[in-house]
């Protein structure tokens, strides 16, 4: 804020190779992607917050086809298959 500017938050996908705190990295390609400015706020607690929603936002960008492990989506998608098929 000090300096006029805006942060730039940056999406990366690194995670698939390099595991949180591992010494080991596995080899592959990481995408970057560099998203809009966000204004600086006087508000330390709601600028992290955007940063972290466009953060969030960018890697459904760089990773869409994210398999969603999760138990309720599952049977939604079950539900919706089953659904069409009949």
């Amino acid at each position: 804020r000090r300096m006029g500017g805006g942060v730039v938050p940056v999406a990366t996908d690194s995670g698939l190779h390099w595991g949180r705190r591992a010494f080991h990295k596995h080899p592959g390609t990481i995408s970057v992607l560099a998203l809009p400015p966000i204004p600086a706020h006087e508000d330390r607690t709601r600028l992290v917050a955007e940063l972290e929603a466009a953060i969030r936002e960018g890697y459904r960008h760089l990773r869409p086809s994210t398999v969603d492990n999760s138990v309720g989506a599952a049977s939604s998608q079950f539900r919706d298959h089953a659904s069409s098929s009949l």
